[in-house]
């Protein structure tokens, strides 16, 4: 191997390694900088054969039938407002443009809507919204007592939001 090969191969090494260590320091620095608040899940039931053990959350806030003028499209950033009642956040409402920084919010996009009531005065529509904190990934056999957890409405997950209002899942609360 020439000297030239040799050191683009070094560096092409070097750049790969430095990539991975920037995604993890990214994610780190996401959790230890962010917001953190706790949020209660709904039940949802999952299976996958290939994800191996997981838990589907999804919150109060997942599903939301909202006065628009116009049905939002597919990907359309929603910032959901949030409220503090005695540690847990829940809904106090939503905006199509980022809140102002003194409001805590999670931004969610729209998976898909469907008109629920549409005359001239009053559009309502359904909307399902992601948030990117919908899979949490557990220890092998914990995932069907999480489930029942959820299933009993005894579950809560602690969440990190950045300034964005990006969220990441960094733990589970059994009780409040």
């Amino acid at each position: 191997m020439s000297k030239n090969k040799k050191y683009i191969y070094i560096t092409i090494v070097i750049i790969q390694v430095l990539f991975l260590l920037f995604m993890v320091y990214s994610k780190h620095n996401h959790i230890e900088k962010g917001k953190k608040i706790i949020l209660k899940v709904n039940p949802v039931d999952p299976r996958s054969i290939m994800r191996g053990e997981y838990i589907r959350l999804t919150y109060d806030f997942s599903e939301l039938e909202i006065k628009l003028e116009n049905k939002l499209p597919k990907g359309e950033a929603i910032y959901i407002i949030l409220k503090n009642n005695l540690n847990v956040w829940s809904y106090n409402g939503y905006s199509l443009k980022k809140p102002e920084k003194n409001l805590t919010f999670i931004k969610g996009h729209v998976k898909y809507s469907y008109a629920v009531l549409d005359n001239e005065k009053n559009k309502k529509f359904k909307l399902f919204i992601n948030f990117g904190i919908e899979d949490y990934y557990v220890e092998e056999g914990k995932a069907i007592d999480y489930e029942n957890k959820i299933n009993n409405e005894d579950l809560y997950v602690k969440v990190s939001l950045n300034s964005n209002g990006e969220g990441i899942v960094y733990g589970i609360l059994e009780e409040k």
